[in-house]
């Protein structure tokens, strides 16, 4: 079995921020409108652009997770094709397929 490109640690690191990013941004801006609503203007705006700092991080989180996947899943079934011969540019039919050589 070949040696995955992107740890586990690296992966379970990545889905742990994708799931609880969202919690916290949820959390932030709650705090941001609670601090509105009492007046505390700045107070509101200094952490609504946290929790957008956070949507961000949040974001990178989930698209560095996709590319993490897809590497192990290259790296899984091999980088190149399956029977290692390159790739024609014809595409054949089933019928075309099935019939021998002449």
């Amino acid at each position: 079995m070949p040696r995955k490109p992107v740890s586990s640690k690296t992966v379970l690191g990545l889905l742990a921020a994708v799931l609880v990013l969202p919690i916290a941004i949820t959390v932030l801006m709650a705090l941001a409108a609670l601090l509105a609503a009492m007046g505390d203007s700045f107070g509101g705006i200094v952490v609504r652009y946290v929790a957008l700092g956070c949507g961000v991080a949040w974001l990178m989180a989930v698209l560095c997770l996709v590319i993490a996947q897809g590497l192990n899943s290259l790296a899984e079934q091999g980088w190149d094709s399956p029977t290692n011969e390159p790739w024609s540019g014809r595409i054949e039919s089933r019928a075309e397929q099935d019939e021998p050589d002449r």
